[in-house]
């Protein structure tokens, strides 16, 4: 009722930052959250500040931001949506990775796989798309690129 010096608690894993806890990165390229987009490293002019927490560790020049492109991890990630990615060539079961298939073909999904067999699964968070399920010698053409560490900039 008049005082405005009350402040509201942050949500959880809401951080307040402060102006200097923030790296300028490049905009690397696009990363299809469809299937059947090829993987093109189209180096732009784009930038945008990361907040330096949002690297959870990870060295800044092992890591670069991508702008998503599609709907199939809709609603965690949009159309346009920028993402954080660790540039790694493995991941855990279940961890959502950008992935290279067919050789040039990527995409950000969610990544199951058992060790010791011959498959491994491309999952969307979209119900409207299936899982890709690759198997046997098409796992030749098949590679991670990185870990999505998250989201770090959606246009609201």
């Amino acid at each position: 009722l008049g005082n405005t010096d009350i402040k509201k608690p942050l949500p959880r894993n809401i951080y307040p930052i402060e102006k200097g806890d923030f790296i300028v990165m490049p905009v690397l390229a696009s990363a299809k959250a469809d299937y059947d987009g090829q993987a093109v490293i189209e180096y732009t002019d784009e930038t945008i500040p990361v907040a330096k927490i949002a690297y959870k560790g990870y060295p800044k020049d092992e890591c670069s931001v991508l702008r998503v492109s599609g709907d199939s991890m809709y609603p965690k990630l949009l159309d346009g949506d920028y993402i954080l990615v660790h540039r790694q060539t493995s991941v855990d079961s279940g961890s959502v990775a950008v992935v290279i298939y067919n050789g040039d073909e990527a995409t950000v999904k969610k990544v199951r796989y058992k060790s010791g067999e011959d498959w491994v699964e491309l999952i969307p968070v979209n119900p409207e798309y299936q899982t890709k399920r690759i198997v046997g010698i098409d796992l030749e053409k098949c590679h991670v690129f990185g870990l999505v560490l998250g989201l770090v900039y959606r246009d609201i």
